[in-house]
C-alpha cells in the first residue's frame, strides 16, 4: 500500500513541477506550476518553458472529465497547427495516459468586470479577425465562440482558443456535433443550423461584453451577426468592414492606431510620417499597460532598425510618452539606449 501511495505521490509532483525543473512529461519541456483559473475543461496552470519564460498551461485531467477528453484531443490537435496573431500561441503539448497538456503564451480568462472601452474594441477586431480567418482561410468552424473562449495577453490582447468543437467545412460527423452537448451553455451559442459559427459567434461575444448597453453603430451589427437566416447573416469579415467605417464602432484613435502599428512595413514614408506626427499626443488617452507592453516594443524595433524614416524624431517623441510612467528600471534598461543612441 505505502509503495503504491508514494509511486502516486511521485506522479502527482512531477506533474505539477514539485520535483526540481522538469515537469516530467514526456516530450513537454514545460514546468507546471500553480492552478491559475479554471475554463472548461480544463484547470490552467502558470508553468515555465526549458528557457525560462512564463507561459500558461492548460490541463485536462482524463479521469475527472472522461466525457471530455475527445473535445481536449481535439483542441490540442487543431492549436498544432492553427497559426494567426489573433489566435491563442501554442508552445508545446502532451498526451499521457491520464492527462492532456497544452502550453501557451502566458495569459488569463478574459474577465468582462475588469475591462478598458477601448481594448474591449480591439479585442472585437482581433477575434472577429482570427474567426474570418478560420472561416475564409482554413475552410473550419469554430463552433464554440463565447467568453470562456477569449484569453487575455500581459499586454492586455485578446486571444481566441477553446477549440475543443472546431471542425472541418462540411465535414461528415463534426465534432461540433459528436460532442457539442457536454459544452456548458453550448445550445444556446450554435447558429441554427449549425455549419458556419462564426459570425453569430461574434454576435455572442458582442453580447457577453455589452450585457446591458451596447455602444452605438454595435447593435445594428449585432442584429445583422444574429440573423438566423445564413444567407442574410453578416460574415465575420462584413463585420469587421462595417465597424471599421467612418463613425463605427471600431473607428478609434486606439483601434486605428494599432492597426497603423501592425503594419507599418508596408507603409510609404509619408503615411509613416503623419503618422507618428500624431502618436505622442493620442498616446496620452490609450490604456496604459497595452501601450507599454505591445505598442513600445514596436516602436523602439523602428527606432532601432531604421523603419521610422524622416520621423525618426516623433518616434522618439511618442517613446517618451508611453513610457513616462514606467518603473525607472525598466525605463533604463528599455528606452534610454534607444533614446541616447
Amino acid at each position: 500500500i505505502m509503495s503504491g501511495l508514494s509511486s502516486y505521490l511521485m506522479s502527482t509532483l512531477s506533474r505539477v513541477g514539485g520535483l526540481g525543473g522538469s515537469s516530467g512529461i514526456p516530450d513537454f519541456p514545460f514546468v507546471v506550476g500553480e492552478k491559475v483559473a479554471t475554463v472548461w475543461p480544463w484547470t490552467i496552470h502558470a508553468g515555465t518553458s526549458a528557457d525560462g519564460k512564463h507561459v500558461s498551461i492548460f490541463v485536462f485531467d482524463k479521469p475527472r472529465g472522461t466525457q471530455h477528453v475527445g473535445a481536449a484531443q481535439n483542441a490540442l490537435r487543431r492549436m498544432r497547427t492553427l497559426r494567426h496573431p489573433g489566435v491563442l500561441r501554442y508552445m508545446g503539448g502532451a498526451e499521457t495516459s491520464d492527462a492532456i497538456y497544452i502550453a501557451t503564451e502566458r495569459i488569463v480568462p478574459l474577465d468582462l468586470n475588469d475591462r478598458n472601452e477601448e481594448l474591449v474594441r480591439w479585442g472585437l477586431f482581433r477575434i472577429a479577425e482570427a474567426l474570418r480567418f478560420v472561416n475564409e482561410d482554413c475552410k473550419l468552424v469554430h463552433a464554440n465562440v463565447c467568453k470562456d473562449a477569449v484569453f487575455v495577453t500581459d499586454a492586455g490582447e485578446w486571444r481566441l482558443g477553446g477549440l475543443e468543437l472546431m471542425d472541418t467545412v462540411g465535414a461528415e460527423r463534426p465534432a461540433y456535433r459528436e460532442m457539442g452537448s457536454v459544452v456548458p451553455g453550448y445550445a444556446g451559442r450554435m447558429a441554427p443550423e449549425i455549419k458556419v459559427q462564426g459570425a453569430q459567434g461574434t454576435a455572442a461575444l458582442d453580447g457577453e461584453c455589452y450585457a446591458t448597453e451596447m455602444p452605438l453603430g454595435l447593435g445594428a451589427l449585432h442584429a445583422q451577426l444574429r440573423n438566423n437566416n445564413p444567407k442574410l447573416r453578416m460574415t465575420a469579415r462584413g463585420f469587421v468592414e462595417a465597424a471599421q467605417r467612418s463613425g463605427g464602432v471600431l473607428d478609434t484613435a486606439f483601434v486605428r492606431a494599432c492597426r497603423f502599428l501592425e503594419s507599418v512595413t508596408v507603409k510609404d514614408s509619408h503615411e509613416r510620417a503623419e503618422f507618428f506626427a500624431g502618436l505622442g499626443a493620442a498616446a496620452a488617452e490609450f490604456p496604459q499597460e497595452f501601450a507599454q507592453r505591445k505598442m513600445l516594443p514596436e516602436l523602439l524595433t523602428l527606432v532601432e532598425f531604421g523603419g521610422a524614416d524622416n520621423g525618426h524624431s516623433a518616434v522618439l517623441a511618442s517613446v517618451v510618452q508611453i513610457a513616462r510612467d514606467m518603473d525607472e528600471t525598466d525605463y533604463s534598461t528599455v528606452v534610454t539606449p534607444a533614446v541616447v543612441r
